[in-house]
């Protein structure tokens, strides 16, 4: 019964082990290396309404910097403008972001990019990476969202796995209870024989469908272009006479307007006021009639030679509207041949500017007293000295809702530290956040005075573009550089600079091929061989390694002593792995060279990223010590225990 009862407690024993053990992580982390990139959208908005989508990114890993491309449906809803969110600057991050490229007539919103520019920052927590703003239109359905192009990067450029998840917004059309278009009054009209007559049918719809024109009834000879809506007709001579129930018509598909006319065609005055001669006329050769007798029967059989008349219309070629404001626009055009110049626009009614009639082959004409956020169709109207009418297609252009407005970031000085005489270039990028394109001046100014002017000419709305200045200075000193109200700092110093002592310093960190996680670094550093025998041959020098994590002072490791004046000795390799094993965070890797009486020089600072994921599976011997104590101290107290009841039973059996 006793050694049953050991057996039992063994067992128990064996259980806390497992059961203890089984406590601890079998890594040193479950960090989940996938970074999710998805659209947070509303579920539905109303006809006509204006709406945000936001980019939320939730990273696996930490990251420095993303892009994307989003597809909609563009009969449904249309995008405005693309910001950013707060994704990169969570740490006070300096960022620099691209707001891509928006096409409304493909439903694309392409190149969106951004990325940390402040060295070695990384974001590990959600955000918003881009706030996206669109207009529901007065069409109602589902429309998609869906994420393309996606790439998330870490510090190093490297791409990380990354999940997608789109998303959809419904949109509530507007009423359905259709309207009639109105036609626009076109009234009777009156023409001389042989005279061009010409005019254009316009329409609106109070809901705004696509309209179809058409005519019927016409005199002979008319023609009405349904494209154009133009009317044109030249009498013949003899057509003198009233053509009435001239028949115009509009429909929305449904739903029609309509409007008829009366051209009454009308016989031209004869030049000078005379007519043909007739039978007992008292001036027989008035006009040009011709009486008996008469001279001119000499060369009646030969009747003068005349030019035929130019029937042919010139081409209209090179249709541009460009300087579009929110109010203007410039429409510009070439024709093969002299003519007149003129425009029909439109959003609705239609409405024409004023008629240039200096015939010209360049044609510019200023639209002004626009509607800010439109889209406007137009076309280009010239007629020739003979009096041929051309009229181009139809083209169309948008009204920004907003101006040009110009901001300056990322403001960069390289270098910013320099000596007298030594070139320096600063950056700085200039974005239009306005809708209409503009020009900008940028201007560089040092300690308040200008030094240059750069000019941006026709910087597209939602645009960036970089400028360069490249200044010199020949005082010491520390100067402010200011772009535009952005400004920054350049320290010059005098032009000698004694050579360094530390002349190699550089690290090469160690992964495991398979798992990815860093096993160790490789420290490289050496001395300068003009300092090594001067400096090492003394008491007190030390080459000492400086370790930081995130800021704060890890370790020290010394690399060179004094006494080690060899010549093999001033340059070497270290294998370095943290004491208590890599963490994920910000590694510094720092040479110092030390005497008895301070430090002499510091390399510059190598910085080396851990992430959850490859810091993964690294224990230090304490940490499985730490591990390994537990579980003993855990062991022990249930061999205690077990003792305990041992002792208890064998009394009991005892007193038996």
């Amino acid at each position: 019964m006793k050694h049953k009862k050991l057996f039992n407690m063994a067992k128990v024993l064996t259980f806390i082990i497992i059961v203890t053990l089984g406590l601890f992580p079998s890594g040193m982390t479950y960090a989940d290396e996938t970074t999710t990139v998805s659209v947070s959208a509303p579920n539905e908005v109303e006809a006509g309404e204006q709406f945000t989508v936001s980019i939320v990114v939730e990273p696996g890993t930490a990251i420095a910097g993303a892009q994307f491309n989003l597809s909609f449906d563009q009969s449904l809803v249309t995008a405005s403008n693309v910001t950013e969110g707060n994704l990169l600057s969570q740490g006070g991050a300096a960022t620099y972001f691209n707001a891509g490229t928006i096409n409304n007539t493909a439903g694309t919103i392409s190149g969106v990019a951004g990325a940390i520019i402040t060295p070695g920052q990384t974001v590990s927590t959600a955000g918003t990476f881009a706030t996206i703003t669109l207009t529901a239109g007065p069409g109602g359905g589902t429309c998609p969202l869906t994420l393309s192009g996606v790439v998330v990067g870490d510090a190093n450029g490297q791409s990380v796995p990354v999940s997608l998840i789109s998303s959809q917004v419904i949109v509530d059309g507007q009423d359905t209870n259709n309207r009639p278009p109105v036609i626009s009054a076109i009234g009777d009209k009156s023409v001389n024989e042989g005279q061009l007559i010409m005019f254009f049918i316009s329409a609106t719809d109070p809901d705004g469908d696509a309209l179809t024109y058409s005519a019927s009834n016409l005199p002979e000879g008319a023609n009405f272009d349904t494209e154009t809506r133009a009317f044109t007709w030249t009498p013949g001579i003899g057509g003198a006479g009233t053509y009435e129930n001239v028949h115009f018509e509009v429909s929305d598909g449904e739903l029609t307007d309509s409007e008829d006319i009366t051209i009454t065609v009308n016989i031209p005055n004869p030049p000078g006021g005379g007519g043909g001669g007739d039978v007992g006329d008292d001036n027989p050769g008035g006009g040009g009639g011709g009486g008996v007798g008469d001279d001119s029967e000499e060369s009646s059989d030969e009747p003068e030679e005349q030019d035929e008349p130019d029937e042919s219309p010139p081409v209209i070629q090179e249709v541009t509207a460009s300087d579009i404001g929110t109010d203007n626009a410039v429409i510009c055009w070439t024709t093969t041949e002299p003519s007149t110049s003129q425009v029909e626009y439109w959003a609705s009614p239609s409405q024409f500017s004023p008629l240039d009639e200096t015939l010209v082959t360049e044609h510019v004409v200023y639209l002004t007293g626009l509607t800010p956020g439109t889209v406007y169709h137009y076309r280009t109207l010239s007629q020739d000295e003979a009096g041929n009418l051309v009229i181009s297609p139809d083209y169309n252009f948008t009204t920004p809702t907003e101006p040009a407005a110009f901001t300056v970031s990322w403001l960069t000085i390289s270098p910013s530290e320099v000596n007298i005489g030594q070139e320096v270039t600063i950056n700085a990028l200039i974005t239009n956040t306005g809708e209409a394109g503009g020009s900008y001046n940028v201007t560089l100014s040092i300690d308040d005075v200008v030094e240059a002017i750069e000019s941006i000419v026709d910087l597209a709305g939602g645009a960036s573009q970089e400028v360069s200045f490249t200044i010199t200075r020949e005082d010491v000193g520390v100067y402010l550089i200011d772009v535009n109200g952005t400004t920054g700092t350049l320290v010059v110093n005098n032009a000698y600079k004694p050579e360094a002592a530390i002349e190699l310093f550089g690290i090469t960190p160690s992964y495991e091929s398979d798992t990815g996680v860093i096993t160790s670094t490789r420290v490289d550093y050496g001395i300068n061989e003009s300092y090594y025998a001067t400096l090492f041959s003394q008491p007190g020098i030390e080459l000492v390694l400086e370790v930081g994590l995130d800021d704060e002072p890890l370790e020290e490791v010394i690399l060179i002593a004094s006494g080690q004046s060899e010549p093999d000795m001033r340059t070497g390799s270290l294998s370095y792995v943290p004491v208590e094993s890599w963490t994920s965070g910000t590694y510094t890797f720092q040479a110092e060279l030390r005497t008895s009486e301070g430090v002499i020089e510091v390399s510059p600072p190598v910085r080396l990223i851990i992430t959850p994921a490859t810091a993964a599976g690294v224990a230090s011997w304490a940490t499985l010590g730490e591990i390994i104590g537990g579980v003993l101290i855990i062991s022990l107290l249930a061999v205690l225990l077990i003792l305990h009841r041992n002792r208890d039973m064998l009394r009991a059996e005892s007193a038996e």
